[in-house]
């Protein structure tokens, strides 16, 4: 029986085991009341880590209309696609427009 011995192995040999917090215990954002305005990626999604973390936030969104984002559809990718590739073809400038 071999052992591994690469830098990473032995990383996580010696990285302290995770003990979960234990229920009731306090929050770093406990007691704090987050009141939330965003509308837009990036802020929903900092306001959803500061809940996370304790905050009791509170969202307002437009009056019969809400968030915008639940009009998008989800943020995944299927798996069957392959990576992702953001690089656009090299063409000639003639090429580009016939």
């Amino acid at each position: 029986m071999s052992t591994d011995t690469s830098p990473l192995a032995r990383a996580a040999a010696e990285f302290p085991r995770h003990e979960p917090r234990p229920p009731g215990a306090p929050t770093a954002l406990q007691g704090i009341r987050v009141v939330d305005f965003t509308h837009f990626i990036a802020g929903p999604l900092a306001t959803m880590i500061l809940a996370d973390m304790g905050a009791d936030v509170i969202k307002v969104e437009p009056p019969a209309r809400g968030d915008d984002a639940r009009r998008y559809p989800p943020m995944h990718r299927p798996r069957t696609r392959g990576p992702l590739c953001l690089e656009q073809p090299q063409q000639d400038a003639a090429s580009r427009w016939t």
